[in-house]
Order: structure tokens, then C-alpha cells, then sequence
């Protein structure tokens, strides 16, 4: 009965059990696919769709403008140092600065547009979570710690606020600027860029190793709160 309780109750914010441990453990975690997780999320983000795209469209046009100003540098320096014309260099630099003031801009929107999509959907989830704690049985809070109900109010909403406000951001960027990168790193000199991505897994690798041990301490982290409460 108590497994019941906790998949009604994960069920009910409508999130699903990717987020987060269980209120009465590992156990008790219904099982769901990646698509059904993933089309539950896709329904939180549906009243923020619009700004969703502002976000991923300024994302992209800060990665690809941030290629800008080291491809004139380079030609500012061939232009020192070969031809010599002053009047080139002087509208390079030009477009040096408007790079840069188009960089900074599109941080200030994108800055804006994260936050306005991560503190809505916070809200939301906010929301739908206590509006379903007010329809739980009474059986539920008699089974169930207080501690590990306030973890899950607290602790847990609050990863999803940062998963939302800094993860996804950070890695739709990073993708964008890896995927850029290598595409002109390729234009400018195939084999120089096949050298560098053979260096890939000595940093790939390590970075799984901590991002397992990450996840480990976390959910240890995730669990001791909850004893604390």
C-alpha cells in the first residue's frame, strides 16, 4: 500500500520519477521511460514555448558571434604584418567591437529569457506540487516521514530549478560552440583538427568518472537531507 501512495503521489505533480528519490526510497520508484519522462517535461515547457525559442535562438547567436573577433584578429595580424593596409585593420577592429557589444547584449537577453523560463516553471511545479499534497490521503503522511516531504518540497524542486536555469542552458551552448568550433577548425586546417579531437577522450573519460561520482554524493546528499528534516 505504501508503494501505491508514493507512485500516486509521483504521478500527481506530473513530473515523473526522474526527478529526485522516491518519499519512501529507491523501492518505490514507479518506472517510466525516457519518452514518457521527457514528454511530461515537454508539457511543463509548454506555456513557455515562445520564450524557449528567444532562448535557444539567443544562445546560438551568441555562439556563433563569439567565433567573430578571433577570425578578425587573425586577419588583423595578417594584415599588420603582410599587406600593410591601415584602412582594413581599422574596420576590423571595428567589427572586433561590435562583436563584442553584440556578445555582451545577447547575454544580458539570454540572462533575462533563463530566468523568465526557469522562475515560471518553478512556479508552476510549485504549485502543482502542493495543490496534489492537499488531494494525499491521510495514510500517506502517516507513512511517510515529514522530513522526506519537506526534502522533496525543497531540496528536490530546487535541482529542477537549477537543472532548468544553468544546466540546460550551459549544455545546448556548449554543444553549439563544440559543433561551430569544430566545423571551422575543419575550414581553417583539416588535419590540425584531427589532432585535436583525437585528444577528446583523455578529457571525455575522466569527466564521466566524476560526473558518476557526482550523482552518487548527490542522491547521498539528497538522502541525509531528508533524515535531517
Amino acid at each position: 500500500m505504501c508503494n501505491h501512495v508514493a507512485v500516486q503521489f509521483n504521478r500527481g505533480i506530473g513530473i515523473g520519477a526522474g526527478v529526485g528519490h522516491t518519499l519512501l526510497g529507491d523501492r518505490a520508484r514507479p518506472r517510466r521511460s525516457s519518452w514518457a519522462i521527457i514528454r511530461r517535461v515537454a508539457g511543463i515547457f509548454r506555456p513557455y514555448r515562445l520564450s524557449v525559442l528567444g532562448l535557444l535562438a539567443t544562445v546560438t547567436a551568441s555562439a556563433l558571434i563569439g567565433l567573430a573577433p578571433p577570425l578578425l584578429f587573425a586577419r588583423v595580424i595578417d594584415n599588420i604584418s603582410k599587406t600593410k593596409d591601415a584602412g582594413q585593420v581599422d574596420v576590423d577592429a571595428a567589427l572586433i567591437f561590435l562583436a563584442v557589444v553584440a556578445g555582451a547584449l545577447l547575454s544580458v537577453l539570454q540572462s533575462f529569457l533563463n530566468n523568465r523560463v526557469g522562475q515560471g516553471v518553478m512556479y508552476d511545479v510549485r504549485n502543482r506540487l502542493y495543490a496534489h499534497l492537499q488531494k494525499m490521503s491521510l495514510r500517506f503522511f502517516t507513512s511517510t516521514r515529514s522530513g522526506e516531504i519537506l526534502s522533496r518540497l525543497n531540496n528536490d524542486v530546487s535541482g529542477i530549478q537549477d537543472a532548468v536555469t544553468n544546466s540546460f542552458t550551459s549544455v545546448y551552448s556548449n554543444l553549439i560552440i563544440v559543433v561551430t568550433t569544430v566545423v571551422l577548425m575543419a575550414f581553417l586546417d583539416w588535419r590540425l583538427t584531427i589532432i585535436a579531437l583525437a585528444a577528446l577522450p583523455l578529457f571525455i573519460v575522466p569527466t564521466r568518472i566524476v560526473g558518476n561520482v557526482q550523482r552518487r554524493l548527490l542522491a547521498r546528499t539528497q538522502e541525509r537531507l531528508g533524515d535531517m528534516n
